[in-house]
């Protein structure tokens, strides 16, 4: 199971990283306008750890996987 290890938030406080123990991080890409637009997910390979209440960035190498999602926003009438 992951654990949170750590959140940052942008000045509109709203989370822009999520660090968790495992070394995994998720990364939300806000517009100017403060509305979410996507997600960047890295999952760390086996045997990395971060502790609780920090977090540092993975290097390439403990990288196993990457993907990333943009949000489309619709205002229909």
């Amino acid at each position: 199971m992951m654990k949170r290890a750590d959140v940052t938030y942008n000045a509109k406080d709203t989370p822009t990283n999520i660090y968790f123990t495992n070394g995994s991080v998720t990364k939300y890409v806000y517009n100017a306008a403060g509305e979410k637009i996507g997600v960047e997910y890295r999952v760390a390979t086996p045997n990395v750890t971060v502790a609780f209440g920090s977090f540092r960035e993975l290097a390439p190498s403990e990288i196993q996987s990457a993907d990333s999602s943009d949000f489309i926003n619709m205002i229909i009438t």
